[in-house]
């Protein structure tokens, strides 16, 4: 199911059937799922791997294969980290594509 574009509303629905099936990965492997804290710390260590990525990007912090990491794991990570801030939209309780909206329009109102 490969688009070149999908709304937000579109990789939100996507994003949390996926981690519903993480859910269940989990309910096999550990007997629970993740709680919040622990898709939090997930979605930190994604972001934390973005920042290396971006010094890799820099040239200030060289990788075993920093081409090959700049073209596939850097996408891949930003990409994850949406789907992390999606799953923990939901999980308490907010709307995210409301949450993006109204910070990107007080941004506009407030910048010159």
């Amino acid at each position: 199911m490969s688009k070149e574009h999908i709304t937000l509303q579109e990789a939100i629905k996507r994003n949390l059937a996926i981690r519903e099936s993480y859910h269940k990965l989990e309910d096999s492997l550990n007997g629970k799922r993740w709680t919040i804290e622990e898709d939090a710390l997930g979605f930190l260590t994604d972001a934390a791997l973005v920042g290396r990525l971006a010094m890799a990007y820099e040239k200030t912090w060289p990788t075993a294969d920093t081409e090959g990491d700049l073209k596939t794991l850097l996408p891949h990570k930003l990409g994850e980290c949406v789907w992390w801030l999606a799953a923990l939209a939901d999980r308490m309780g907010i709307d995210f594509e409301k949450a993006i909206m109204d910070f990107v329009e007080e941004k506009e109102r407030d910048l010159p």
